[in-house]
């Protein structure tokens, strides 16, 4: 039968000070950062207008690289700007739960 004891005297192996802040230092930030996505999710989530910069925000990216991009050999042209709307809403629905990015 195998036992994980250690000899007599030997302690158990104990990262140094430094390795352990730095451990700490990151599940606190990515804390932080996860405090951060829920706050703005839920603002985008409670003002459509809000949300709604955020999707052409998005959109306009797409919108103007899908025109830079007519060097490759299979590419069938540029995105409508109604299609790169269409998936900045869909990556808002994913990213941030938002469902009502349309003004009034």
């Amino acid at each position: 039968m195998e036992t994980s004891c250690l000899p007599i005297g030997e302690r158990p192996y104990r990262p140094p000070v430094t390795e352990r802040l730095k451990v700490w230092w990151n599940n606190r930030k990515h804390r932080r950062v996860g405090k951060a996505v829920s706050v703005l999710s839920k603002a985008l989530q409670d003002d459509p207008s809000f949300a709604h910069t955020w999707m052409c925000s998005i959109s306009m990216p797409i919108y103007d690289a899908t025109r830079e991009m007519d060097v490759e050999p299979n590419w069938v042209g540029p995105i409508p700007a109604s299609q790169c709307n269409v998936l900045a809403k869909r990556l808002m629905k994913h990213l941030f739960g938002v469902t009502n990015c349309e003004l009034k």
